[in-house]
């Protein structure tokens, strides 16, 4: 199992080319690096789900945008490993005229605590954060700097919005486990990885925390309330 972004697939690669590799790749495309020469029959010893939170950028702007039409400047809070994310929300951001000001982290351990201040500083007034794979264990940590500073927020993942943040929009996580186990269980079976064609996720969430618009002193309209697959009260 190779679980995240290309590091975990590549040194997976490096170790066999021969032994099943199941992936579950995160922010990569696995066909533009040659893993797989093609989606529906991948040729090699690996196969798996592939997750393109880029595509998802835009959408996530939109949400925000649309819940709070009169709230900018927006930030965009990322790392390099989500640089195809930035990217992708610039573009929709310059196509409809939206001021979208970068906040990019560097230098591990990410010092979030700097970020926010300079989010702060600069005015912007929502923030949209574009999760790297070193973001998730700070996720209680960034909701509360939002919550403090009361910023509106978007994440990908609704972990983030169980921890405090506002809003979220991205892929159901568990199916995308269960069809990664899926793929483990007919190799085991005897299939070969060269045969089964690389997924990608049919299921999106919309997660919304109620509690955290009221702490942070925003009204959510009603058109995105009923949007919201989860509501958090």
């Amino acid at each position: 199992m190779a679980f995240g972004p290309e590091l975990a697939l590549k040194a997976a690669v490096a170790a066999s080319q021969t032994v099943p590799i199941v992936m579950i790749a995160v922010n990569f495309d696995p066909m533009a690096g040659g893993y797989v020469s093609d989606i529906t029959r991948p040729e090699r010893n690996i196969t798996g789900v592939v997750s393109r939170a880029p595509e998802l950028a835009a959408k996530q702007l939109g949400l925000l945008l649309e819940a709070f039409p009169d709230v900018k400047p927006i930030a965009a809070l990322w790392e390099e490993a989500s640089a195809e994310q930035f990217d992708a929300a610039q573009r929709a951001a310059q196509s409809t005229n939206i001021e979208l000001r970068s906040h990019k982290v560097e230098n591990l351990p990410f010092d979030f605590d700097a970020a926010f201040r300079a989010i702060a500083q600069d005015g912007s007034r929502m923030v949209l954060v574009l999760s790297g794979p070193t973001f998730g264990i700070q996720r209680a940590h960034i909701a509360d700097l939002a919550m403090q500073r009361r910023l509106p927020t978007m994440f990908t993942f609704k972990y983030y919005v169980e921890a405090g943040g506002l809003m979220s929009y991205g892929i159901d996580t568990v199916p995308i486990f269960r069809r990664a186990a899926s793929f483990v269980a007919k190799i085991l079976r005897g299939a070969k990885p060269s045969d089964l064609p690389v997924e990608q996720p049919t299921n999106f969430e919309f997660t919304l925390n109620l509690k955290t618009a009221k702490a942070i002193g925003v009204s959510v309209p009603t058109s995105i309330l009923l949007r919201a697959d989860e509501v958090i009260e």
